[in-house]
């Protein structure tokens, strides 16, 4: 699964960094924390203070508070591993297929924005210099006007010009760790559409059109 947090510069500037830097100063008394899914779930690190019942409540509530009024957008894309495989002998890497979908879903959402033609940063977080280079060199074939993978190509350069950057956990990026706290409740209601989810409830208003499964 992959997703894509969808800010307006201004906002994200003006009113999402300072909520979350607010939330870290409520809790933490500094703003060095990064908020991260999988050590929030299993309390740990800086993060251990949620083994408190009480203290857990009243963190969790306040996550919610704070994405559920962040102004952004998701695009999300899910891959089914299980049923990619099944389908396809070889099937192209799903986090590349993921990654084709939300460019595409992205530049049909600055369309209807008017905001095709405008430089758009894509920020993703570097996983090692091996995998960051492969990453770019598959973002530079999507956004080829001229490579064709099986189908058609969606994007112009001129239309979308698109332009990756890496950045490292320890930056602390508040846009990073939104899409990470948004992701686990999304693949979570993927897997277990009847169990309860109430992260999902808060953030599935933002979901840009749907949630695509594949295949």
């Amino acid at each position: 699964m992959l997703v894509f947090c969808v800010f307006e510069k201004n906002a994200y500037a003006e009113k999402i960094q300072p909520a979350i830097k607010k939330l870290k100063f409520e809790f933490f008394c500094h703003d060095l924390a990064v908020l991260h899914s999988h050590d929030i779930r299993k309390p740990k690190g800086d993060f251990k203070f949620l083994l408190n019942p009480h203290h857990r409540e009243k963190f969790l509530a306040r996550v919610d508070e704070v994405v559920g009024e962040a102004e952004m957008e998701l695009i999300v894309h899910v891959i089914d591993k299980p049923k990619l495989i099944a389908k396809y002998a070889n099937p192209f890497d799903p986090y590349y297929i993921a990654l084709r979908m939300c460019l595409e879903q992205l530049s049909s959402f600055l369309k209807e924005k008017s905001q095709q033609g405008r430089l758009t940063h894509v920020v993703a977080e570097s996983r090692g210099c091996t995998e960051d280079r492969n990453l770019e060199l598959e973002f530079r074939r999507i956004i080829d006007p001229d490579f064709n993978w099986g189908m058609a190509n969606q994007f112009s350069v001129q239309d979308t010009p698109f332009q990756l950057k890496f950045v490292e956990k320890k930056i602390n990026s508040a846009g990073l760790q939104l899409a990470d706290l948004t992701g686990h409740p999304i693949g979570r209601n993927y897997l277990k559409p009847d169990q309860p989810n109430h992260a999902f409830e808060v953030i599935k208003r933002k979901i840009f059109r749907s949630i695509w499964s594949f295949p």
